[in-house]
This record gives C-alpha cells, sequence and structure tokens, in this order.
C-alpha cells in the first residue's frame, strides 16, 4: 500500500525499481516562443507576482499575446503623447489620431480581456458576494492605533 497524497518533486526525482530517474523541471517558467525584451519584461513582472505561479503551462499562449498586447498599448500611448495640438490642426492629423485612439482603446480591452481570463485583474479574483464588503472596510489606522 502507497503513502498518502501527492508525490513531492524529491521523491518523483529518485530512480524507481526498474526504471529511470523521472525529469523534474524546476526554474522559471519560460514562454513557448520568442518574445521582444520588453515583451519578456512583461512575461517576468507577471511570472513574479504573486498570481504567476498559479498560471499553467496550457495558459502560456494567452500569456504571451498578453505581453504582445501590452508592448503594443505601450507604443500607441507613446505615439498619442509625442502628438502636439498644432499636428491635430494639420490635414488629416485630428484622423491620424482617432486611428491611434481606436486602436489603443483596441488594445485595452484586449489586454483587459486578456488579464481576465489569466486570472491577473482584481476583479476576476474577488467574487461578488465579497465585492461590498471589501470596499465598506475602512482605510487607515483603527481609531484605538492612532
Amino acid at each position: 500500500m502507497g503513502s498518502r497524497g501527492r508525490k513531492s518533486s524529491a521523491s518523483l526525482a529518485v530512480p524507481q525499481i526498474g526504471g529511470d530517474v523521472v525529469p523534474v523541471e524546476f526554474g522559471p517558467k519560460r514562454p513557448r516562443n520568442q518574445l521582444t525584451p520588453r515583451q519578456y519584461a512583461v512575461w517576468r513582472t507577471v511570472m513574479d507576482s504573486p498570481m504567476g505561479s498559479q498560471i499553467d503551462p496550457e495558459a502560456f499562449p494567452l500569456l504571451e499575446q498578453y505581453c504582445r498586447w501590452s508592448e503594443r498599448a505601450d507604443q500607441i500611448a507613446k505615439v498619442l503623447d509625442s502628438m502636439e495640438d498644432e499636428q491635430l490642426l494639420t490635414e488629416g492629423g485630428f484622423a491620424r489620431y482617432e486611428r491611434y485612439t481606436r486602436e489603443q482603446e483596441r488594445a485595452t480591452r484586449n489586454l483587459a480581456n486578456l488579464a481576465e481570463k489569466l486570472r491577473l485583474a482584481p476583479s476576476s479574483r474577488t467574487h461578488k458576494d465579497r465585492a461590498g464588503t471589501i470596499a465598506a472596510r475602512p482605510r487607515g489606522p483603527k481609531p484605538w492605533e492612532g
């Protein structure tokens, strides 16, 4: 009769009778596809967060897309920030500005959707019944502490 519960990674690495050593992978989880340095920085930030340990390898494609959309949103934001008021008044300037704002909205929508699916967004981790009690908690020090 075997022991109860899950097997530890140390016991999995021990050679079994008549078998080979079971390989166990340790270390940081890596993306399946090549990411740019900025995208990889987003990947590391997510994986180093408390929620990163809960992301399974099956969800890595979603996380890779999250990293790509994050970089895209940053690029669009830089272009919008660099546009001067005088550029909007030129011929086609306002149309360009509108195109970028639509693209930024699209990127933000995709980021929010992926964050929800990956359970990175706080709203995806808060149960609707507890949300009211969490919001009603007083902020700051308690009256007897201050």
